[in-house]
């Protein structure tokens, strides 16, 4: 009959790696859409005001996948449009990032591509 007991301890540190977490803050509400979710061969980013800044897409690790000036002139009240070709990128999750002129973020979310 044995009494012994052996205790084994490990400390594990855990680093997160890819998107900064800081940047995944709620879209404010009311400010653009990204349609459609999940998308196929396009996104269209739609609003009730003038498009200007920069569409950001980056994969799960982080990368950079896609960057899209978005300038749309204002027609008065009505809806702007702006499009993002999706067809080259392959099927996953990706996030967004919506930037204006002065390199604000002002729109953040995920959006699915399924080819």
């Amino acid at each position: 009959m044995c009494n012994d007991t052996l205790i084994y301890r490990q400390t594990v540190v855990i680093v997160a790696v890819g998107i900064d977490e800081a940047s995944l803050l709620p879209p404010k509400e009311g400010v653009m859409q990204v349609l459609p979710n999940p998308a196929n061969m396009q996104l269209t980013i739609n609003s009730t005001k003038p498009l200007s800044g920069t569409f950001v897409l980056y994969d799960v690790l982080g990368k950079e996948v896609a960057r899209q000036a978005l300038n749309t002139p204002s027609f008065g009240g009505g809806k702007e449009e702006a499009t993002v070709a999706t067809k080259h990128l392959p099927s996953g999750i990706y996030v967004y990032q919506i930037i204006n002129p002065q390199n604000q973020i002002l729109q953040v979310g995920k959006v699915g591509i399924v080819h």
